[in-house]
């Protein structure tokens, strides 16, 4: 169940370097103006096959056979540049390639049209390569964030939770369109296990982990900005990947010279994971699903191009859960389908974009005394416009408009806790619909050092009176080695209707920030430090409703990057201080778990083989003991203690993943195991209880899981 796009990710990760050679290796880093060139083709031009691509700081390693294939010529690749070529006989390394602007290259980087200002000012930028490289990513795009130090989750799923701040008020944004509920396998609570999107269609992922740049509305926490891929590599490529859950297909076709593609599809069920894992997942029924997509771009000049992205699932899901004094099963359903388009123009000066989705979803869940059956329609539309004043000087202005219809039917307890007592249920059919329209301004400013940014965004909802946001961000390059980001704001919000608190609220956010890179060679740091100030709306166990609460956040990141010939190493270490404020009193929040440690060691080798381990730790999460009970009517409720008093024990999880790539003639064949809690632990989750709230039960996440399986290429 955890591993539907993990076959893509081995697969890329192989074949990129199947036919490397230890006899002679090209090592180097490459430039582009003053940065490093992310994700650079390097190849040999009579053997396209020997091919590198360069990583994040611009370092690559070229394996060749010397004795078969050199001498040749070296040709270093990256869009809107020149290429470098140098012949082999004359390379000594490591070689430093500063690659040129190519001006013949422009109508090529039109077609991308990105009105973007602030990328600059994002923490990470991700392309599918990174992901596949992810350790822990699954070759999931949103699970690839969670071996990063921002990356503050209290769950085992692929929703974004930044710096302290609930997944519910993040933002992903796929090509200027905001995907609510990005996930798959989700439960009643709004988490799932993967995200909706392959990697394949991936071009560029940028995260915002705090002070979200104002280009994008209605999130109070860290933005996701993915982008689908302007190209694709070859004439056509198709995977096949078969697993102990599922089966699956991808398939990439070149149209013509600027028109491509991209379709893939998986069938899941849960038999034979069940079974070869029958202790671990002896909680689960069963679950299945069917998902498909598709991404279509076409450049219909050198300045215009159409985008179109779909997706369409059918899933379900069924499994024994706790909750209150009640043990039983828990079936879900969810029907979805979203479709986006763009249209880009772009001129020397000017670049214009309209941005429009339809998103439908139908679910269902039921337990115990909930049967809930849930519609959401949503509608988006935007115009943005980005104009180029001077080589220094930018604006960017847009107008979003977005529509969101909720249905709510079902039967469900009139007392939260009374999950089984068929006396105490009721039905209940809510409406709730909202419209909003936005528009924002975004000026930029650039030096060659130095990059500053002011925006605003107003926000009017159901044509009420409206709200106003800022933000602000400097970055500062140092040298060629260290940069520095400051960023400050404040920002408005709506909220999205929850089981628990089924109504938009306005949320508000101050935040401020201060992030820095450093780059040496093999070595990377990142350091940041933040405050937030968030209020938002919090359920209250004890009183079985939500009210609005002050939330505090501090927090501290280091993480560390070290590469070495087939190995790299990642350590990060986050101090996360989070309270909560109300009735004029302080208390825990449940993240409030100070320490926070993620490690990783990766080893590249395909001549023997590629295996990655991952380490997380971090102390327990805070709740709320219940400390007895009392009669009502005939049932029992449960007395409450101080709220988020007690904390659960602390969470630890070392992951393995290990594949091996086998040429077979014209095919590629990958094979791979993957084994999730390699040491078994009994990582808490929540507790439940017995009838008379007398004893307690601890549930548990994921205990130790094998999946293996294999992907061909051709």
């Amino acid at each position: 169940m955890r591993n539907t796009f993990r076959t893509q990710l081995i697969a890329i990760l192989s074949i990129i370097k199947a036919t490397m050679s230890t006899a002679q290796t090209i090592s180097g880093h490459v430039w582009a103006d003053k940065e490093p060139a992310f994700a650079a083709n390097i190849y040999l031009m009579a053997h396209k096959e020997v091919h590198a691509i360069s990583d994040e700081q611009g370092f690559f390693e070229l394996h060749v056979a010397a004795k078969d294939i050199l001498p040749d010529t070296l040709v270093v690749s990256y869009l809107g540049y020149r290429d470098y070529k140098l012949f082999s006989d004359t390379i000594i390394s490591p070689i430093e390639v500063h690659l040129e602007p190519e001006e013949m290259e422009i109508p090529e980087v039109i077609v991308q049209a990105d009105p973007s200002n602030s990328k600059e000012f994002a923490v990470t930028k991700l392309d599918k390569v990174a992901i596949y490289m992810n350790p822990a990513a699954n070759a999931d795009p949103l699970k690839a964030i969670k071996m990063l130090p921002y990356s503050t989750s209290t769950s085992e799923s692929a929703n974004p939770e930044l710096r302290g701040s609930s997944s519910s008020y993040s933002r992903v944004i796929v090509n200027g369109v905001p995907i609510y509920n990005p996930v798959r396998n989700q439960q009643l609570n709004g988490i799932g296990n993967f995200s909706l999107f392959n990697a394949e269609i991936i071009g560029t992922q940028y995260v915002y982990p705090s002070n979200p740049p104002l280009e994008y509305g209605n999130s109070i926490a860290g933005i996701v900005d993915i982008k689908t891929t302007s190209d694709v590599a070859s004439s056509k490529s198709t995977n096949i990947s078969l697993s102990l859950a599922n089966l699956g297909a991808f398939h990439s076709r070149r149209i013509n010279k600027r028109t491509f593609i991209q379709l893939y599809g998986n069938v899941q069920a849960s038999d034979v994971y069940k079974l070869v894992n029958n202790k671990s997942l002896d909680y689960i029924h069963d679950f299945s699903s069917i998902d498909m997509g598709g991404n279509f771009r076409a450049a219909l000049s050198t300045k215009l191009f159409l985008n179109i992205f779909s997706y369409a699932i059918s899933e379900k899901y069924n499994a024994l859960k706790g909750m209150y004094n009640y043990y039983g099963s828990m079936a879900a359903s969810n029907k979805r389908n979203f479709n986006i388009l763009n249209v880009g123009y772009q001129s020397d000066k000017d670049i214009v974009s309209i941005n429009g989705s339809a998103d439908i979803s139908v679910a269902k869940y039921g337990y115990g005394n909930i049967s809930d059956k849930s519609k959401t329609i949503r509608a988006f539309s935007s115009v943005h416009y980005k104009h180029l004043l001077t080589n220094n000087l930018s604006f960017n202005s847009g107008i979003d408009y977005e529509y969101n219809h909720y249905r709510y039917k079902g039967k469900y307890p009139t007392i939260a806790c009374l999950m089984d007592v068929p006396q105490y249920q009721a039905s209940k059919d809510t409406w709730i619909e909202s419209q909003s329209i936005e528009g924002f301004l975004y000026a930029r400013y650039q030096t060659e050092k130095l990059i500053v940014c002011i925006s605003g965004r107003g926000i009017c909802q159901n044509w009420n009176s409206g709200k106003f946001s800022f933000q602000s961000s400097i970055k500062y390059n140092l040298n060629n080695h260290q940069t520095i980001i400051a960023s400050w704001g404040k920002y408005n919000a709506l909220s999205l209707p929850e089981y628990q608190n089924r109504k938009v609220e306005n949320l508000l956010s101050q935040q401020v920030s201060l992030d820095y890179k450093l780059i040496v060679k093999e070595y990377t740091l990142n350091a940041a430090v933040y405050h937030k100030a968030e209020h938002t709306p919090l359920y209250l166990e004890s009183e079985y409703s939500a009210q609005m609460v002050k939330n505090r956040i501090y927090g501290i990141e280091i993480s560390n990057k070290y590469e070495m010939e087939h190995f790299t190493f990642n350590l990060g270490y986050t101090y996360l201080n989070s309270k909560i404020r109300f009735n004029e009193k302080l208390f825990h929040a449940n993240n409030d778990f100070k320490h926070l440690v993620i490690a990783s060691i990766c080893y590249l080798n395909p001549i023997l083989f590629n295996a990655s381990i991952s380490y997380t730790y971090r102390l327990g999460t805070y709740y709320t003991p219940i400390i007895g009970s009392s009669l009502y009517d005939s049932s029992r409720i449960p007395i409450y203690g101080t709220y988020n008093n007690a904390q659960y024990s602390p969470y630890s999880k070392l992951d393995l993943s290990v594949n091996k790539y086998i040429k077979l003639k014209k095919m590629g064949l990958v094979l791979y195991l993957t084994i999730t809690n390699l040491l078994n632990t009994s990582n808490q989750q929540y507790y439940y209880y017995d009838q008379e709230y007398s004893k307690r039960y601890s549930e548990t996440f994921q205990k130790g899981l094998v999946y293996w399986g294999c992907t061909m290429q051709f």
